[in-house]
């Protein structure tokens, strides 16, 4: 997600920071635009235009990165990192990079920030509409949980491991109407809303609602540590996604290893933790 950060001042002005939808033309001007930058003489009605570029193509590619460009209209110049951008031309922008619109102290930085967002549990029409809602922010949706993931999109909480995943790695487990609600206020000119406003509900019988807390809490990073896992089960493909987000040691053996054959395997480990599975007809 892309976003116009003031550079100028300590205070930032109303509407700050400027968070850029995919697809639209954001107009930097001093008059009738989306981005008003009002007393500097050196800002032209319609100065610069700012877009993002995103192909439905690159949802789902790791390493994509949404393009932001910026396009000089102005009489006076716009400056990326002090280097003149020529009238009428195109740049396109890296995350940090210094823009000046004019020749006084309108100064504004570019920022990227990730939005990966995976999902559970949700069918066929609610994952394209989450799509829609992604792709219009500049984020990614992945299939796998992995520790890049900044959120976890859910109908309602059942215990699966993408859940411990972002319980451990304290990302936000939410529903995917706040990505609606982001994007509203974004056109609004508003804050984000708040997480906790869009918690899904928890349906699991063996879970009491009020036993289960899905506030970021900093010591579920740390829960896990000093233990070695032993998976007594080799069709627990997922264990490796689960430990990569615990950041455990672990060790996979047969049924039949002992406390002798396994003392070692976790450097410094003080406890083991069996799990398996039953086994799968």
């Amino acid at each position: 997600m892309w976003k116009l950060v003031s550079a100028a001042g300590p205070a930032p002005a109303p509407g700050e920071p400027y968070r850029l939808l995919v697809g639209t033309e954001y107009v930097v001007g001093r008059k009738n635009c989306a981005i008003l930058i009002q007393d500097d003489q050196s800002i032209s009605r319609s100065h610069a235009v700012l877009t993002v570029t995103h192909p439905e193509t690159n949802l789902s590619q790791a390493l994509s990165v949404p393009e932001l460009i910026i396009q000089d209209t102005s009489k006076y110049g716009t400056f990326v990192n002090g280097e003149k951008v020529l009238n009428g031309t195109s740049r396109t922008l890296k995350s940090g990079d210094r823009v000046n619109f004019g020749v006084f102290e309108s100064k504004f930085r570019v920022e990227y920030e990730p939005l990966i967002v995976c999902s559970s549990c949700l069918e066929a029409s609610g994952k394209t509409a989450l799509n829609q809602a992604i792709l219009q922010l500049g984020g990614l949706v992945v299939n796998d949980w992995s520790e890049e993931c900044t959120h976890l999109v859910m109908l309602s909480v059942k215990v699966t491991v993408k859940t411990i995943c972002a319980l451990i790695c304290n990302r936000p487990i939410i529903k995917p109407e706040y990505f609606v609600e982001c994007i509203r206020a974004i056109q609004s000119k508003q804050q984000f809303p708040k997480l906790e406003s869009f918690y899904p509900p928890v349906d699991e019988p063996a879970i009491g609602p009020e036993k289960l807390d899905l506030s970021m809490r900093h010591e579920r990073k740390i829960i896990f540590r000093g233990k070695t896992f032993l998976f007594l089960n080799a069709k627990q493909k997922w264990s490796a996604v689960l430990l990569a987000a615990i950041r455990g040691c672990w060790t996979q053996q047969s049924p039949t290893c002992t406390q002798k054959t396994c003392r070692g395997k976790g450097k410094g480990a003080k406890e083991f933790l069996a799990t398996a599975v039953p086994s799968m007809p």
